[in-house]
């Protein structure tokens, strides 16, 4: 065994759970975006760190709050982005930390406000049903 992996401590069950989740998130909102002709999202193997951080941190907040509606998990999305430095842009761009979908709710398109209903649909299964994203 490496030393990277000694100094890495071991996932609590929580924190495999909320990974889980958002991992599932993550693949749902994927296949949506390739669904309508976006090709541009990766596996959550495949994600950047802040991607990854960033689902993960959306369903640590539905789980907190029981659920949260659509709109509040689009607010909580573009505070996060904004903390982080981000800001609205036409074009989605990362390395300028620019984005279109920082926008209030109300306007963006309705195909951009279903990936906010697919996350609160899909971390709702495991709040209502208490579920374990590992089949447990």
């Amino acid at each position: 065994m490496s030393n990277v992996c000694q100094l890495v401590p071991p996932l609590n069950e929580d924190a495999q759970r909320v990974i889980g989740i958002a991992r599932i998130c993550h693949e749902v909102n994927k296949a949506y975006c390739e669904s309508i002709n976006d090709k541009s999202a990766s596996s959550w193997e495949d994600a950047p760190a802040w991607q990854k951080q960033s689902a993960i941190e959306g369903v640590r907040a539905h789980l907190a709050a029981g659920g949260i509606s659509p709109r509040e998990s689009h607010n909580l999305w573009c505070d996060h982005k904004l903390a982080d430095g981000w800001s609205w842009g036409m074009m989605k761009d990362v390395d300028k930390k620019k984005h279109p979908c920082l926008v209030p709710y109300d306007q963006l398109p309705a195909h951009q406000r279903a990936k906010d209903y697919l996350f609160a649909g899909v971390v709702g299964c495991f709040i209502t049903k208490g579920g374990d994203p590992s089949g447990k």
